[in-house]
């Protein structure tokens, strides 16, 4: 029994071969989000995205929590403006399965690793595995969003790409006392009695209306949710026996039926059909919301970056920089608040950017597949010349 227990904890965490490559805080608002590696057998950054080589990403949680919501949207955002159109539409079901499979708050210390080492996408939390993905490339479509053209934030980019030794070597000491608190794993554990027991595997689906590619300089269009409205399943619930016996074992319905009477056997493929639906239901409706999101934050680039002006003191010293502005917004796209929440550095860009999103306000109406009454983006503004 010891040595079985010893071969399930060796097979779910990856074997750290790869060598550790690159290391960065994440920070918003001057306050730090999380630790972040890159394990590769290249040290070419630059191979970093587009070689079919194994791959890891992993990230320990230095605030204080992380919720579901903040874990979605630091990536949701990221990927949004780093991924082309055909990308988006090709992987939409993998990047909702991904930036949704939070069932509750990180805490400070949980570790998340994401990994293609054993071939398909592998994305464990506190070594407890919680999503496959078939395509072990999506590693490198999430690595994107810390390393791409648009970052997350330009600092970290900055970090992963060009630390010097004596801070890696300062960041390594940081990393190795951050530590899983006792008990966590049996949380995460915890999720997956949630969802019947399995681990959620993508599977292929039919994209959502498509995205248009950003445009930053394109004036800004209205966002309206073009996916039909689904409707619920007319019947009650399941009964809580029969859907226990569903999702006790799924696969053998029709072995469990032959040992029910004909009534109950027939209920209980009925309840197996309802259940399947409503999973269904409840996948399209998720897909359709990150696409909507996805959207919408486009068009706010587009509005926001049309009212960009390069400050002229700028250009003449020939000032370059990104700046990082917050929205938060009410559902009719009224601005309730814009603030920085990452400087370029330089007081006149910082301006620039802060005054080119409130002059861009009010924003297109949210969505009527986005819930809630005020929502927060995080809206870059990359000022670059033109070099000969």
């Amino acid at each position: 029994m010891r040595f079985l227990l010893f071969f399930l904890v060796f097979w779910l965490v990856p074997s750290q071969a790869l060598e550790l490559q690159a290391m960065g805080t994440y920070r918003r608002l001057n306050n730090d989000v999380y630790l972040a590696a890159i394990y590769s057998d290249l040290s070419d950054s630059r191979q970093w995205l587009t070689a079919e080589q194994p791959l890891s990403l992993e990230i320990r949680v230095l605030a204080e929590r992380i919720s579901p919501r903040r874990f979605y949207r630091l990536w949701n955002e990221g990927l949004a403006i780093n991924l082309s159109e055909a990308e988006m539409n090709a992987r939409v079901e993998d990047v909702s399965r991904f930036t949704n499979l939070l069932k509750d708050d990180l805490l400070e210390g949980d570790r998340l690793l994401i990994s293609n080492e054993s071939g398909p996408c592998r994305v464990l939390i506190n070594d407890i595995e919680v999503l496959v993905i078939s395509d072990g490339s999506f590693v490198r479509l999430l690595l994107a969003a810390w390393i791409g053209k648009f970052p997350q934030s330009p600092g970290f980019r900055e970090d992963l790409l060009r630390m010097k030794p004596a801070a890696r070597a300062q960041l390594e000491v940081s990393w190795e006392a951050k530590r899983v608190k006792p008990g966590r794993a049996e949380v995460i554990a915890g999720w997956q009695k949630r969802d019947g027991g399995h681990t959620a595997e993508s599977q292929v689906v039919t994209a959502a209306p498509e995205v248009r590619a950003i445009n930053v300089t394109g004036v800004a269009q209205k966002v309206a949710s073009n996916v039909p409205k689904l409707s619920h399943p007319a019947s009650q619930e399941p009964s809580r026996r029969v859907q226990e016996a569903v999702l006790a074992a799924p696969a053998a319905g029709e072995k469990q039926a032959e040992n029910l009477s004909p009534a109950l056997a027939e209920r209980l493929n009925t309840e197996q059909e309802m259940l399947r639906e409503r999973e269904a239901q409840e996948k399209a409706l998720m897909i359709a919301r990150q696409q909507a999101e996805m959207q919408y934050y486009r068009a706010l680039l587009r509005q926001a970056n049309h009212q960009v002006q390069y400050p002229d003191q700028a250009l003449r010293k020939r000032l370059e920089g990104t700046v990082r502005v917050s929205l938060q917004l009410n559902r009719d796209g009224e601005l309730l608040l814009a603030d920085t929440s990452e400087s370029s550095a330089l007081r006149l860009l910082d301006r620039a950017a802060l005054r080119a999103a409130k002059k861009a306000a009010p924003y297109p109406p949210v969505p009527d597949l986005l819930q809630g009454e005020s929502f927060e983006f995080d809206i870059p503004f990359r000022f670059v010349l033109a070099h000969n």
